[in-house]
């Protein structure tokens, strides 16, 4: 790949053709305009030949780090200046000069010295070839790529994952699994209402215990959701729930902790932002729990797991996935989601189905996946 500005390729400047498609029509000017959005409805990857010209020429580049030295930014597709100005001049024609130019974000004109590489590429060439057709497949080539380089990270705590997963079910292994999730009152997040965990247990090369727990939270158990938030409260799948006071929870999960003085714990949550913000304000102290899973795998010690981090590194591509939505692909059957512990369960049923899978949605490695 070509480090250099290229000179056929040279602009004034470079806009990203996702900003022009998808960000340009949100600015405060144009959001709510009639007739701005019947412009935009007709600005798509389809309509850019019949606008710009067939065959299409576009950039293809990179964007260099804002680290010294940082890896570059993915590549993907830019307009150049002069099309830009066409664009602008077409918008003008709908909605005035003024109001056009103030659409435009002075940011969105990127000098040449910050593009790490820039080449033409141009679609529509050969014969009966059609442009937006050959622009549409480069732009998903593109997209796959921006994930495989998006997700590496994921992908590489997903493998350290699985070998601490693996060394917890060997004879000389121990670990628990701890999935957990919390629900919070929809007009006050600070106020607890539910706790659920699910818990996996090995030692000795065996799995020694097995739970799943629903706690309500007693000092907030007259505050129900509904409006904002779904209320599933009433409907725990997996046993029978608990009302406990905050003190009594509070002391039941530091004792679940406290194993990690002799054995690794792993905190699983799906997203655990909020998670870790609802222990804090139980009275757990979160700070000593550790964000990655090192290689090899611990002895002692919590470290935290994101579920959804390690899904994007399973199937290697960006972009937060609902609870559900992981289920559904992993083949993890789901219901009654928003009670707290159904949904810690389908967590670490989530979680586990990753761990045993080989290469691909649906592929495990021949162990019977849980339900």
């Amino acid at each position: 790949m070509s480090t250099g500005i290229q000179p056929g390729a040279l602009s004034d400047s470079y806009t990203q053709l996702k900003y022009v498609l998808y960000s340009w029509k949100n600015s405060p000017v144009l959001r709510k305009d009639p007739l701005a959005r019947t412009f935009f409805q007709q600005l798509t990857t389809s309509s850019l030949p019949s606008l710009l010209g067939s065959p299409l020429s576009l950039i293809e580049g990179s964007l260099r780090s804002s680290l010294p030295t940082g890896p570059n930014k993915p590549p993907e597709l830019f307009l150049t200046s002069a099309q830009c100005v066409q664009l602008k001049a077409k918008l003008s024609e709908t909605m005035g000069p003024t109001r056009a130019k103030q659409s435009w974000k002075q940011d969105a004109d990127i000098p040449p010295r910050k593009m790490a590489y820039a080449r033409p590429i141009t679609f529509g060439l050969q014969p009966g070839s059609r442009a937006a057709v050959e622009l549409e497949m480069k732009l998903e080539q593109l997209k796959v790529l921006d994930d495989q380089i998006g997700t590496k990270d994921s992908a590489e705590r997903l493998e350290r994952v699985r070998e601490a997963w693996n060394k917890a079910r060997m004879v000389d292994g121990a670990a628990t699994f701890l999935a957990l999730d919390v629900e919070t009152w929809e007009h006050d997040h600070d106020l607890l209402t539910e706790f659920g965990w699910s818990l996996v247990q090995f030692s000795g090369g065996k799995e020694v215990a097995r739970t799943v727990e629903h706690i309500v939270v007693q000092e907030n158990a007259h505050r129900r959701n509904g409006r904002y938030c779904p209320d599933a409260r009433d409907h725990f799948d997996f046993g029978t729930t608990r009302t406990l006071p905050q003190a009594q929870l509070l002391s039941t999960l530091s004792s679940l902790f406290s194993s990690s003085t002799s054995t690794p714990l792993y905190l699983i949550a799906h997203d655990p932002r909020s998670d870790l913000v609802a222990l804090s304000l139980l009275g757990i102290p979160t700070t000593p729990f550790l964000p990655s899973v090192p290689s090899p795998p611990p002895t002692t010690g919590i470290f935290i797991l994101d579920s959804q981090d390690l899904y994007c590194g399973l199937v290697r591509e960006k972009g937060k996935r609902k609870l559900e939505l992981c289920a559904s692909q992993l083949d993890v059957q789901t219901r009654r989601l928003h009670n707290a512990a159904n949904d810690a369960k389908y967590t670490l049923d989530i979680f586990e189905r990753m761990m045993t899978m080989t290469e691909g949605l649906g592929t495990t490695t021949g162990q019977e996946k849980r339900a």
